[in-house]
């Protein structure tokens, strides 16, 4: 458990049946530039396979993802996110794909 003095947050929750995504998303970003003297910065570039998600998990997804963004935010570890991620009923496949989205935003 976290040393935070907060109340633990749910994560969003999920549910419903459906054929399989078979897209999957790039994440790319290119070098930020800093202030004068400052060296230019290039955030890491990762792919997600959005087929390990059914179609009916999209707004699921993308509103963890969005949790999962204000969480790291508040200071949440990692591993704390995950772990919520997947007691919510996500794969540990899908909690990571969804931890690397969030982090991206």
């Amino acid at each position: 458990r976290s040393r935070n003095s907060s109340p633990p947050r749910a994560a969003p929750s999920r549910d419903g049946p459906s054929p399989r995504d078979r897209s999957s998303v790039t994440a790319h970003s290119e070098p930020e530039e800093e202030s004068e003297g400052s060296a230019k910065v290039r955030k890491a570039s990762f792919k997600i396979d959005l087929s390990i998600f059914e179609d009916w998990q999209a707004e699921d997804r993308e509103s963890a993802a969005d949790w999962v963004r204000s969480s790291l935010d508040e200071g949440d570890e990692e591993r704390s996110i995950m772990m919520q991620l997947q007691e919510t009923g996500w794969t540990a496949p899908q909690s990571r794909a969804i931890f690397n989205m969030g982090r991206s935003r």
